[in-house]
């Protein structure tokens, strides 16, 4: 408290900014954990459902970091990560 005081609003304003940064730097490294998981254990198993989930994480993560909003792409890789999910279930 004291600090805001002294410092003023300049203060806050550089922990928001510190926040956002932050938060875009936890989204890269999920995007990469994902990646990698999704390349080291997923794909030499050939579980397709997992991969199409993991791809579709990464693709949700990156449009959250950027600010961006989601692309008919993304949209169909969403969609196609469902139906895939939904007839491995029923196997």
């Amino acid at each position: 408290e004291r600090m805001l005081r002294r410092h003023g609003r300049g203060l806050a304003d550089r922990q928001l900014i510190v926040g956002s940064l932050a938060a875009r730097v936890r989204e890269q490294l999920t995007i990469l954990a994902v990646a990698h998981h999704a390349d080291r254990v997923i794909a030499p198993q050939g579980d397709t459902p997992a991969l199409a989930a993991a791809e579709t994480a990464c693709r949700l993560a990156l449009a959250r970091s950027s600010g961006r909003h989601l692309t008919p792409a993304d949209l169909a890789c969403l969609a196609n990560a469902g139906k895939r999910s939904l007839k491995h279930a029923s196997r």
